[in-house]
């Protein structure tokens, strides 16, 4: 397999180039005819152009491969949101709530958690958790990491609601990228009465 060239063929990047007249790009040059080098200029300028583009990785709008594709590392991307559902939450004396959500009893400070399903490099960006709080005081939600030997970290970010019934909380702004050996974990708590994990959980991550 050929290397990959070091210099990109950039060519006429301030100089005069006009685009050639549709018969001429259709039908190209005949035999002993000159053509004019703004001509020449703008070909070579956007051969140039499709280089840098090739080159620097970054391809825009739709794509398709036809056979194999092989990759030596890690696929980047952008956004994209993960979703969980409450029974995916689970706690010390966690319980079946309904047909679709788990509770864990706040008044004994246990914390109902998730692990969120991130590979390392990931970037976690944003949180947003809906829970009920069927008793009194105040929701808390964490993000923590855990590692391989068990060992949680402090939290990374927070979000507090009080009040019973359905809450919203959100983590946002986050900048931190998934290390080697580690899981990202959310954990909610109460400071009242039993918390139900409700409907969806939204995580969105991109691959920086």
């Amino acid at each position: 397999m050929a290397s990959k060239p070091l210099t990109i063929p950039l060519w006429c990047t301030t100089g005069a180039k006009v685009s050639p007249p549709s018969m001429i790009v259709e039908d190209g040059a005949t035999p002993g005819q000159s053509l004019p080098a703004q001509y020449i200029n703008w070909l070579l300028n956007l051969s140039g152009n499709w280089a840098q583009y090739l080159s620097d990785g970054e391809l825009e709008g739709d794509h398709s491969i036809d056979g194999d594709l092989t990759l030596t590392g890690e696929l980047k991307h952008g956004a994209e949101t993960l979703q969980m559902t409450g029974l995916d939450w689970v706690g010390e004396s966690s319980y079946t709530y309904g047909t679709d959500a788990r509770c864990v009893n706040g008044s004994s400070g246990n914390y109902n958690q998730v692990s969120i399903k991130l590979k390392e490099g990931d970037r976690l960006t944003n949180v947003n958790v809906f829970a009920n709080q069927t008793g009194g005081g105040t929701l808390t939600l964490e993000l923590v990491t855990v590692d391989d030997t068990g060992t949680v970290s402090a939290p990374i970010a927070s979000d507090t609601a009080t009040g019973s019934g359905i809450n919203s909380l959100s983590l946002t702004g986050l900048t931190s990228v998934l290390g080697n050996g580690t899981t990202y974990f959310l954990r909610l708590r109460s400071s009242g009465g039993g918390v139900v994990v409700s409907g969806n959980t939204y995580i969105t991550f991109d691959r920086p």
